[in-house]
């Protein structure tokens, strides 16, 4: 059970209530990339969830990315989506040369594919862990609103979107859109 605390991701084990750093120094900040993640830094972690692989992703609030912890002994922390810089540039493209603003919530579907809200755009994104590639899937980045007609996903508006769930079963996404 992954816990986040003081700019760190704890790995809380529920059959005995021990506990292990699994990244972050307890100090916000940014660097450490490429290297072991408890050596690294984190910021304003808000969520993880974990792939079929045992990769453990992180989003990172205070950074504007979603980092990536190896499942393999090294633990390497690095990022895949979000250049460190908010903003809302590069959908379509790499997801490490991304802007974002804010990532809060994280949802990983059964195709491999991690789904991030972001707060401070009002949108939700969708990255493909096999290709690299992030998309925008719902909301007008920098517009948010009210607006829940049925249809295009891309064309609601959000408010501040937060935590997510997927339904294994048939694929839909859940978002609390915290301001609506």
């Amino acid at each position: 059970v992954p816990l986040i605390s003081d700019h760190r991701l704890l790995l809380i084990n529920a059959f005995d209530d021990t506990y292990e750093v699994l990244a972050g120094t307890g100090a916000a900040g940014h660097s450490g990339v490429g290297g072991a993640a408890s050596d690294a830094q984190l910021n304003r972690p808000t969520a993880a969830v974990a792939d079929i692989y045992g990769n453990i992703y992180i989003a990172e609030e205070g950074n504007h990315r979603v980092s990536r912890i190896s499942n393999d002994d090294a633990a390497i922390l690095e990022v895949v989506v979000g250049t460190g810089k908010a903003g809302h540039r590069g959908m379509g493209g790499d997801g490490a040369a991304a802007q974002i603003n804010e990532p809060r919530g994280l949802a990983l579907d059964a195709y491999g594919r991690l789904y991030i809200s972001d707060q401070a755009n009002h949108a939700i994104y969708r990255y493909d862990i096999e290709t690299g590639i992030i998309q925008l899937i719902a909301g007008t980045p920098g517009k948010s609103g009210h607006k829940f007609d049925d249809g295009e996903a891309a064309d609601v508006l959000l408010n501040r979107p937060t935590g997510m769930a997927i339904h294994q079963g048939n694929q839909h996404l859940f978002v609390a859109d915290t301001d609506n």
